[in-house]
């Protein structure tokens, strides 16, 4: 593959770890561990529908 579809890949499974709460970290977040389930979901909405960049030094 070429570099760009690498890079094409790897962002597209980057953000689907933050579509997919099965993916998600919020729950095992240590900061977070006392928190309701509740809240978990609402931070994982907050980070699904946030805009990110992504960037890779060359």
């Amino acid at each position: 593959m070429k570099p760009e579809e690498l890079k094409a890949h790897a962002e597209r499974l980057l953000q689907e770890l933050v579509r997919d709460v099965e993916y998600s970290t919020v729950y095992d977040d240590w900061d977070l561990q006392g928190a309701a389930e509740q809240d978990w979901l609402a931070i994982h909405d907050l980070m699904a529908s946030a805009t990110a960049t992504f960037a890779w030094l060359d």
